[in-house]
């Protein structure tokens, strides 16, 4: 390995630091495949969220009929549709947020989670 490459990751790997991916940040990089790989993760994530949650209490987070694909298009798509509904989060709100409020908006529910 190279010694530079093994005394950054050292370095990252011992700075406690928290980053979050913005829709920014995001949106130059949405065509490499390393941005397709986090959002495969992202995808994971967010749809174990809504299983668990739909397990727990009954409710769903958002209704995504069933012939709509869950893949990198869709979420690029949903995440491009959320960055235009709310302008003002892209460079804010992590990316995994963005895409769970653009799937609520575009995949209502008739009586989402949290509401009685």
């Amino acid at each position: 390995m190279n010694p530079k490459a093994l005394v950054l990751c050292s370095a990252l790997m011992a700075t406690p630091t928290w980053a979050q991916l913005t829709y920014d940040m995001y949106e130059p990089m949405k065509d490499t495949k390393e941005m397709k790989n986090y959002l495969l993760g992202m995808i994971g994530g967010v749809m174990a969220t809504h299983y668990a949650m739909k397990d727990e209490t009954g409710k769903q987070l958002f209704c995504m009929p069933p012939t709509e694909r869950v893949n990198t298009n869709t979420a690029s798509a949903v995440l491009a549709a959320a960055a235009k509904m709310q302008p003002e989060f892209t460079g804010k709100a992590p990316l995994e947020m963005m895409y769970l409020n653009g799937l609520m908006h575009i995949f209502p529910c008739a009586k989402p989670a949290g509401q009685q």
